[in-house]
C-alpha cells in the first residue's frame, strides 16, 4: 500500500489555509502533505440521488425547480480516473483493497453485505460512464482517501450512516502517534499497520502530531450512493453475530 501510495503524489489536492481539514496545510507535516480521495462511483459536489445537472435551464426557471417531474442522475466514475497515476494505483492496490474488504466482512458483515451489493448495481448499471475503470475496483467501500504526512483534526464523517464503519489503515515509519476519540475519552496507539474499524459519524475523530513518514487509508461508504442503488442500510453490528 506504501508502494502504491507513491505513484498518487502527482495528484495530491493543494492545500489552502481556511479549508477543511483534509486541505488545510497546517494539518501536514512541514506543509509538504496532502490528500488524494479516489471513489468507484459518486456524486458530483452538490448533486445527491434526486438533484440535477445545474446547468439545465428552462426559460427562467434553474433545474431545481423541476426535480420532482425529472429523473435523477446515476453516480459517476470519479474524474480522478481521467489520470494514468490514478489508473496505475488502481492496479497496484487491488489485494489491499481485497483484504480490507475482508475485514469488514469479518467485523461488520452486514455492511460488507451491502457494500457488495452497491458494487454490484454500479457494475451492472450501463448509466455509468467508464465502466472499464469501475471494473477494476474490487473494493466494497465507496471511496479511499489517501492521506500523506497528515494528522487529522477532530471531527465527524457527514455522508456516511450512524452504524457504519470507516476502515482506517496508517502506514510507515514514525512513532508518537495517536488515534483519539475525544467524544467517549481514549486515546489509542496508532503505529504503523494499524487498523481501526469506527463509527465515523457517530465518533468524534482526530489523528495527533507525529515523528517520521506517515501515510494512511481511510476507507469509507457514501449514503446517497447506496440510496441510489437501492440497497438497504443494514443494521447495528452486534457481538452476537459471533456466539
Amino acid at each position: 500500500m506504501m508502494a502504491a501510495a507513491q505513484t498518487l503524489l502527482p495528484l495530491l489536492e493543494k492545500c489552502r489555509a481556511g479549508s477543511s481539514w483534509h486541505l488545510d496545510p497546517t494539518n501536514y507535516n512541514s506543509g509538504t502533505g496532502g490528500t488524494v480521495t479516489l471513489a468507484s462511483a459518486w456524486f458530483q459536489l452538490g448533486k445527491g440521488v434526486s438533484t440535477l445537472p445545474e446547468m439545465i435551464l428552462i426559460g427562467q426557471l434553474t433545474s431545481y425547480d423541476y426535480k420532482d417531474i425529472l429523473p435523477p442522475l446515476p453516480p459517476q466514475v470519479a474524474a480522478i480516473f481521467e489520470s494514468a497515476d490514478a489508473l496505475n494505483w488502481l492496479n497496484q492496490i487491488a489485494d489491499s483493497n481485497s483484504i480490507s474488504s475482508v475485514i469488514l466482512a469479518v467485523i461488520h458483515p452486514d455492511l460488507y453485505s451491502a457494500g457488495q451489493k452497491t458494487l454490484n448495481v454500479l457494475w451492472q448499471s450501463s448509466e455509468i460512464h467508464r465502466q472499464d475503470v469501475l471494473r477494476c475496483w474490487n473494493s466494497v467501500f465507496s471511496g479511499i482517501s489517501v492521506i500523506f504526512g497528515g494528522t487529522v483534526s477532530a471531527h465527524r464523517d457527514s455522508q456516511s450512516r450512524y452504524h457504519w464503519y470507516d476502515l482506517l489503515i496508517t502506514l510507515g515509519h514514525y512513532q508518537g502517534c495517536k488515534l483519539n476519540l475525544p467524544g467517549v475519552g481514549l486515546s489509542l496507539n496508532y503505529g504503523p499497520g494499524t487498523v481501526v474499524g469506527l463509527s465515523g459519524m457517530v465518533l468524534q475523530h482526530q489523528v495527533s502530531k507525529f515523528e517520521g513518514e506517515r501515510v494512511s487509508y481511510a476507507y469509507f461508504m457514501r449514503d446517497n450512493v447506496h440510496d441510489w442503488a437501492k440497497v438497504p442500510a443494514g443494521s447495528w453490528m452486534r457481538t452476537g453475530y459471533y456466539e
